[in-house]
């Protein structure tokens, strides 16, 4: 057994109230949360708002751009959907006008006051506002995801998302990630 002293990490309450964010079933239900796009197809097992954020931190690890700081994409595609996972995913079909769905989403600005709070809160408003290069970036992998997505329900289901693709086809703007959308689109014509 090592015998060398192991350093204690304080952790602050505001660190602590986000971690519970994250774990707690009752206050955070992404891991359960359908992303409700889906829903309004029926699809079983569908994807969950922690599994496409999750599949959005990954494709920022695996992209490239010279011109973009990828960690801080990686960060912003982390929290980009924190909200929903508090107050649910809210689509175009619920009904709620984009100033109220901001108004509920800005349950994020109550994570709390410390540096991790504030850093989540930033990225958060960052990809809200979308005003930078890495935000831009961030809400076109968002789009490329949700192709990649769509594509796989089609063939699992067998059943026509067009809508899904479409909104894709307007949506993505970078060089990079409309090449990788015209290779979704070929797949999805050849399977």
């Amino acid at each position: 057994m090592p015998t060398a002293q192991m350093a204690t990490v304080q952790l602050d309450e505001g660190i602590m109230a986000i971690l519970r964010t994250a774990e707690s079933p009752e206050q955070c239900q992404e891991a359960e949360t359908k992303r409700r796009g889906w829903e309004y197809y029926n699809l079983k097992d569908s994807e969950t708002v922690s599994g496409h954020m999750y599949r959005m931190g990954l494709m920022s690890m695996v992209l490239e751009s010279p011109n973009l700081d990828m960690n801080r994409c990686g960060q912003m595609a982390l929290v980009h959907d924190l909200a929903e996972s508090i107050v649910g995913d809210i689509t175009p079909w619920c009904g709620i006008d984009k100033e109220e769905k901001h108004r509920l989403e800005t349950i994020v600005s109550s994570l709390g006051t410390t540096n991790a709070a504030n850093k989540i809160e930033s990225l958060w408003w960052e990809y809200e506002r979308n005003e930078t290069p890495e935000a831009n970036f961030v809400h076109d992998m968002d789009k490329l995801e949700l192709a990649q997505q769509a594509m796989e329900y089609e063939h699992k289901y067998e059943i026509n998302l067009d809508e899904f693709f479409k909104s894709c086809d307007q949506g993505i703007h970078d060089t990079q990630l409309r090449a990788i959308f015209a290779q979704i689109l070929s797949r999805r014509r050849s399977v």
